[in-house]
């Protein structure tokens, strides 16, 4: 969910102070249900989440983390929503982000390795909250 060129964004949506990891940035998302393909599970948790359509680019990348000792794989599919008519659910904020903004916000705690790549610039931070 980036834009692509020099003058790419990317797609971050804020955490609801209700929610876990509430006021946190993230990439939308979240977890696989049984038999559930990764593809399929995204498309689904953004319909849910952000009650849009979503239509996948390519593969995924994949990042692991370990967070209060569990270990976790994160996957970031390239994708563009078939519509901007969002309807928060899970969050309360969402916008689109350059690689230097992103640094200046607070992130969910799995999605800093995931846009510490796509920043992919020596002169940038990104960080996550701990």
């Amino acid at each position: 969910m980036a834009g692509e060129g020099s003058a790419a964004r990317l797609f971050l949506a804020r955490r609801s102070a209700s929610a876990g990891h509430g006021g946190f940035w993230e990439l939308p998302g979240g977890k696989l249900e049984t038999g559930e393909s990764p593809e399929a599970a995204l498309i689904r948790e953004i319909g849910e989440e952000l009650g849009v359509g979503l239509d996948l680019r390519g593969p995924a990348s994949s990042y692991e983390a370990e967070i209060g000792g569990r270990g976790f794989l994160f996957l970031v599919f390239p994708a563009r929503f078939e519509s901007q008519a969002f309807i928060l659910t899970a969050h309360d904020a969402w916008g689109y982000f350059s690689a230097v903004e992103c640094a200046t916000l607070q992130l969910a705690p799995l999605d800093g390795p995931a846009l510490r790549d796509w920043a992919g610039r020596p002169n940038v931070t990104v960080t996550e909250a701990r």
